[in-house]
């Protein structure tokens, strides 16, 4: 079931008896906490707020095209006042963004949005020129209002007087992004000052395996925060832990420093220095079989999800044989990766990295990162094939950054191709366990992550018939 429309409820308010007013249908996809009612009054939530009786505070989720003025007046005839409202965006059947109806804010929302995604993109201009304008319901009148009664006093939502608490900061607001619903899919709040400047990002996990996620980077940024390093910079951790009196697990971090904002989508010196410093100061010596015998093992946890995933599967099986014999009995460095190295989780000043999202952080083999950057960007915002892909690893562009980061770090000696298809190998591995989770769950496919696993699996056949031929 898609959880993201139960994000609605870290914006009602904290403590005391709630109400949830919806249009028909909403209600039943809330997963309402223990003490809440939901009420779906016939003709729609805010044509039924005279009915409702007793309730000191309610959540209202309606489609509406009255502006904030005139819900207030409505509220107030039905003995409410309006504590807040928020955009859905797009909509309530694929609610990816919960956004401050203000026009000033808005002006500094929409940081979480990866450059591949041209319709994202243009969601956002139209959002913000619709908000600045005054007037976002005439196309996005989806709405989570928050009110209480005139008589009563209540806090911020659930979510906001958490994190008020945690970063000591009063009249705070927040944006939710939800996330594509999936497998590993979490909450990320945008943190904002009365100023409108971003203060924060808070990751919200309800799900066993989100909370895992969350726990690892938590661990990253705290291992990050003990290094020197000149040319990248990492969130500074502020608090893990659980909201008080629920479950879900938060993570909240510092956002990018000031004038961090340029996202190349391009792999270029700037990140194969700052990645061959990374490994510079994090880096230990291994053999080849160590790194063999783990992908053999995350290899054997997948071997019960062949189905749509065989033929990938067998490329794997067949990368790790022709990798066996290429790394085993030979010495090998492994250094502090990201894992998801990719434009989105990369903004850059002059030449410093702002890197964010350290939920897939591990150790691995020299020019992981770079690898996964190329790979991403080729294939997502460049659009080119496994063919197009190998052709410019080996062209001057690329072998000219790859060549700089082996010689600051000290690798060089390492078969070239034989690296490239260890990433492959890993990368591979990882993607098969998230779709087979996914088609476990009934969860839609992910169709970004299944071009990037053609693209890899191809891109493997190429790179294993080139080793030893650096």
């Amino acid at each position: 079931m898609d959880r993201r429309l139960g994000g609605c409820l870290y914006l009602a308010p904290e403590g005391g008896d709630l109400t949830v007013v919806t249009d028909a249908g909403l209600s039943a996809r809330l997963n309402l906490p223990a003490g809440a009612r939901a009420v779906e009054p016939s003709g729609g939530a805010l044509n039924g707020l005279g009915s409702i009786d007793g309730a000191e505070s309610v959540l209202i989720l309606a489609s509406t095209r009255l502006s904030d003025a005139a819900v207030r007046k409505r509220l107030s005839k039905a003995g409410f006042d309006l504590l807040s409202s928020h955009i859905v965006m797009p909509s309530f059947s694929n609610p990816r963004w919960l956004l401050p109806n203000d026009r000033n804010l808005i002006r500094n929302c929409g940081n979480i949005v990866k450059p591949s995604s041209l319709k994202a993109k243009t969601a956002w201009r139209v959002t913000k020129a619709l908000n600045i304008a005054g007037r976002p319901e005439l196309v996005f009148p989806y709405r989570v209002i928050v009110a209480a009664r005139a008589d009563s006093r209540h806090s911020g939502g659930v979510l906001k007087a958490f994190l008020s608490r945690v970063l000591n900061e009063d009249g705070i607001d927040l944006v939710i992004y939800t996330g594509a619903n999936g497998y590993y899919q979490k909450f990320t709040a945008q943190v904002m000052d009365r100023q409108a400047a971003t203060i924060a990002y808070a990751k919200i996990a309800s799900t066993v395996q989100a909370r895992k996620r969350v726990e690892d980077e938590s661990k990253a940024l705290k291992g990050l925060g003990s290094i020197k390093l000149s040319r990248m910079k990492t969130p500074v951790h502020v608090f893990f832990g659980t909201i008080d009196g629920g479950g879900d697990t938060v993570l909240v971090q510092t956002p990018p420093p000031a004038g961090f904002s340029e996202v190349a989508r391009v792999l270029d010196e700037r990140h194969a220095s700052a990645l061959s410093e990374l490994f510079e100061k994090t880096n230990i010596a291994v053999k080849g079989s160590q790194v063999i015998a783990r992908a053999e093992a995350s290899l054997k946890r997948l071997s019960g999800a062949r189905g749509t995933q065989r033929q990938l599967i067998e490329a794997v099986e067949g990368g790790i044989k022709r990798l066996r014999a290429a790394l085993d009995g030979k010495d090998l460095r492994l250094g502090l990766s990201h894992g998801d190295f990719t434009p989105w989780n990369v903004y850059l000043k002059g030449q410093e990295l702002f890197v964010f999202d350290w939920e897939l952080a591990a150790m691995r083999a020299p020019l992981w990162d770079i690898y996964n950057f190329i790979l991403h960007s080729e294939t997502l915002i460049s659009g080119r094939d496994a063919k197009g892909i190998f052709a410019e690893l080996k062209a001057e562009r690329y072998s000219k950054l790859t060549g700089l980061y082996e010689e600051r770090t000290g690798t060089g000696a390492n078969d070239t191709f034989a690296l490239l298809s260890l990433y492959l190998v890993e990368v591979l591995l990882h993607y098969i366990d998230v779709a087979a989770r996914h088609e476990e769950a009934g969860l839609k496919r992910d169709t970004e992550g299944e071009k990037v696993t053609r693209n890899a699996s191809m891109l493997l056949g190429l790179a294993l018939d080139h080793i030893g031929n650096a």
